[in-house]
Parts: C-alpha cells; structure tokens; sequence
C-alpha cells in the first residue's frame, strides 16, 4: 500500500493463491502472472510456468506415492525430498493424526521443535474445536488454556492453529475436498527477492471508454523449502 501524486494504491496480496493456486476475485495480478512468482503450496496445482515451479509444494499422498518434481527435483522417498502426509478419515482421529503429522516432521526440525503453524480450513477448524468439547483439561496452574480468548486461532503439540479463510476446499479435488490442513515450519521457509517490488509513476489511461490511471508495478522473488520433510499436508480435516 502507498501513494503517488496523491493518488492511493493498493497491491492484493495473493493469499488464497498461495494456499490453494487460485485466485481470489480481488488480486490485482493475474493468475499467470502469479504463477510466474509465487510458489503455492496446493501440490494439486500443476499449472506453474517457471521451471521447477510448475507444480505446488505440498502433495496430498503418501511419501512414496509422491513424484512430482518441486525445485526442479522430483520428489522421492528414498532421497528424503517429499512432505509428510495425514489424511483424516473421521472426527474421532482428528486431533491424533494432527498430532503425529507435526511429530514426523519435527524429526526432520531444527531443534526437534517441528511445526510452528497449522492452518485449516474454517470448516476443518470448526471440526477441531467441536472436538475439544468431549476433551476434560483436569487441572492447569498459571499457563494459558488451549481454548484461549482467540476464536480463530488455538495450540496443538507446540504449534499455533489458525482458521484461514483464504484456504477454499472448492478449490482441491479428492480427500482434500473434504478439509485442508498445512503444518508448516518456518525455519526451512524462505522467500528469496530477485528484484524488490517497485511502482511506476501513474499515468493516465483510457481503458474501456473509461478515464482511468494505471502504473507498472515490477517484482520477482518467491518462496523455496530448504526441507520438505519437515512440512505437513492433511486431508480430510472437516470430516465427521
């Protein structure tokens, strides 16, 4: 956000885009162009044009099953270059198949210390915390509860979960349809600029019979794991 000759502007950030590889009907840059700079993290996304970035990050299967090529190296169990992986088949083990996702990869964390965030859907956050109703805390000295005061965020094994509403289940296909979850960890997350956004002078434009005032805005940059195996993908999340 900024100005220039006293006029505002506002760049979209492209949030549902890099959760799901679609999007939203307010980004102001088409879904080409992002794919052109944006790594997403939906492995059911195929349509990346620059290479090794031609699929999403995060596979929706088992690690053997996964083989698409991600930075330009195709995944492989046996090469330690796959993400780990749930799927939820019901309410009822939900919380321990979250559970175990963040414990498998946090064998693959800096300190042991796994996950830092889990994102779900709003239908699969809602599941989450339905659940905890049936769960009794029997006693808890000076330390915050689980619940909290936050609706939209808890804890889980040492990792904070949040509902996130850019991620749209109409967007996946299979198990996926049916609750996302990303658990990821932030110490092999990195977001590399080859050139820093920058914002031409506006000018104005006619565009469709209209007065209107364009600019040119320039970036390249996106997003690499440096460690696949310690980021998590689940499904299945809102299933009752």
């Amino acid at each position: 956000m900024g100005s220039e000759d006293g006029r505002s502007y506002v760049v979209h950030a492209p949030k549902r885009f890099i959760h799901t590889g679609v999007s939203g009907t307010t980004d102001l840059i088409s879904t080409a162009s992002l794919a052109d700079v944006l790594g997403v993290l939906n492995g059911q996304y195929t349509a990346g044009t620059p290479t090794g970035m031609a699929n999403g990050f995060l596979d929706f299967a088992a690690p053997s099953a996964q083989s698409d090529t991600v930075f330009g190296v195709a995944k492989s169990l046996s090469q330690y270059h796959y993400n780990q992986f749930q799927e939820i088949n019901n309410s009822a083990e939900l919380r321990s198949k979250l559970k175990l996702g963040i414990r498998e990869a946090a064998r693959f964390a800096k300190n042991k210390r796994g996950c830092q965030l889990l994102e779900l859907d709003p239908d699969s956050f809602s599941r989450f915390q339905e659940q905890k109703e049936t769960h009794m805390r029997l006693s808890v000295s000076n330390a915050k509860t689980e619940d909290g005061d936050d609706p939209f965020s808890d804890v889980l094994g040492g990792a904070k979960v949040v509902e996130n509403h850019h991620i749209v289940l109409s967007d996946f296909t299979g198990d996926a349809l049916e609750g996302v979850g990303y658990g990821l960890d932030f110490d092999f997350m990195k977001w590399s600029w080859i050139r820093k956004p920058e914002m031409g002078k506006f000018e104005k434009n006619r565009i469709a019979n209209q007065d209107v005032y364009v600019a040119n805005f320039l970036m390249h940059g996106g997003w690499y794991f440096e460690k696949l195996t310690s980021q998590v993908a689940f499904a299945g999340c809102a299933r009752s």
